[in-house]
């Protein structure tokens, strides 16, 4: 398992929580409120600060191998709330990618991104350059080595300042990096809430509705098939539904059991595809006003 690496020291030590947030340009303000995360990035954002009613160990412990984890992104700005909810960070010129128990592997990022006012182009270790455009947007980037300890993360042309009354000079707004050993990431947006960990099982709650972005290199075009590992407190059906054709499958969950569902047929056009899960309204619950449907524990390519 890769697991993501605690934070420290970064950047947002030496920024006051009080200035203002990045004036963003006309562009990505508009790409911004088109979008309604995934994990937390740094510091306390590592984990939901809101209870989590299974914390006490009361779901069925699945197994520890995950494909997929999340990075921590360093020498970043303060989190900020971003697109779809989630807590996102502004890089200045550089930063790191920290991954824990990386073993050397060949590796890739999933992540949802944004550049300020112009495209900019991300390179993440020895990886090739990823163009970022100045929408949200989801990008795999990669092959890089997965080595322990600080993994560069360069971006060009460099930061830009803010605006006149916000004197931060920013250059790419990331959410969190989703790692993976394959080239291929499944990055939740809509829907789901940011990453929480319970022991050592790592997962994203979701609402009645949510959306999945997969990636993959921008030259695969061909039809793909995922795995989704899932959990729910009680019986319920989710359906799902590929983006890209007028096509669902319905699954049924039991309760307090985690279950595989295999989905096929899923379009990759231009390295992109894309999952809509859809179930029962959740039951409220006085122990959290979040709506928590079912857990997502993790999405893998079948080979």
């Amino acid at each position: 398992m890769i697991d993501a690496e605690s934070a420290g020291g970064t950047r947002s030590d030496r920024v006051t929580r009080k200035r203002p947030r990045p004036r963003l340009t006309p562009t990505v303000v508009s790409g911004l409120a088109a979008a309604v995360g995934v994990a937390a990035i740094v510091g306390g954002y590592l984990g939901s600060t809101a209870p989590n009613p299974l914390a006490s160990g009361a779901m069925a412990r699945p197994p520890k191998q995950v494909a997929d984890a999340s990075g921590v992104v360093r020498g970043a700005y303060q989190p900020e709330r971003g697109p779809f909810g989630l807590p996102w960070v502004w890089l200045s010129d550089q930063g790191s990618l920290a991954v824990q128990n990386a073993s050397g592997r060949i590796g890739y990022v999933g992540v949802l991104a944004t550049s300020l006012r112009r495209p900019r182009a991300v390179r993440i270790g020895g990886s090739p350059q990823r163009f970022i455009g100045t929408a949200p947007r989801a990008y795999l980037i990669g092959p890089f080595r997965l080595i322990s300890g600080a993994i560069s993360i360069r971006v060009s042309p460099g930061a830009d300042r803010v605006s006149p009354a916000d004197p931060r000079r920013t250059s790419v707004f990331l959410s969190t990096p989703v790692v993976s050993r394959m080239p291929f990431a499944a990055i939740p947006t809509r829907g789901f809430y940011p990453a929480e960990q319970a022991d050592d099982r790592r997962f994203n709650w979701m609402t009645e509705r949510g959306v999945l972005d997969l990636v993959a290199p921008p030259a695969v075009d061909r039809v793909a098939a995922v795995r989704l590992r899932m959990w729910s407190a009680t019986p319920r059906s989710v359906r799902i539904e590929r983006a890209d054709a007028a096509t669902s499958k319905t699954v049924s969950l039991a309760a307090r059991r985690v279950q595989s569902v295999v989905v096929g047929g899923i379009q990759m056009r231009s390295g992109r595809g894309r999952l809509i899960l859809s179930t029962e309204a959740p039951t409220p619950s006085r122990r959290d006003s979040r709506r928590l449907a079912l857990q997502l524990l993790g999405v893998t390519r079948v080979e």
